[in-house]
């Protein structure tokens, strides 16, 4: 499961949000035990900033790496493609940033 929110506040976006969610597949490390390769389909709500949405839903297939630095921090970057149902936003998209893993407390 995924989720995701981005929102821009600058140049002829300003004032644009998204909230998404969704779900992918997420490879094993390979190439090493640094690589993995995921894949996802996000949909949610979007709007603002002077950005044509058609009617506010939108859909973002995406496809990226993940390189794991140490056991927590990862570098993460992906591409993918956001359209918005009916008319309006059809753009590509690129990634980059860092992927912080957490784990649950489980007790004995």
């Amino acid at each position: 499961l995924a989720g995701q929110t981005s929102f821009a506040n600058f140049g002829n976006a300003g004032a644009y949000a998204e909230g998404l969610v969704g779900m992918g597949l997420l490879s094993n490390y390979f190439i090493s035990e640094n690589i993995k390769i995921f894949i996802q389909a996000l949909a949610g709500g979007a709007g603002g900033g002077n950005i044509s949405t058609g009617e506010g839903l939108i859909i973002k297939p995406t496809l990226g790496v993940n390189y794991k630095i140490n056991p927590m921090i990862a570098i993460r970057t992906a591409l993918g493609y956001v359209t918005g149902l009916g008319e309006g936003l059809s753009s590509t998209s690129v990634s980059l940033g860092l992927s912080y893993r957490m784990a649950f407390l489980k007790s004995k």
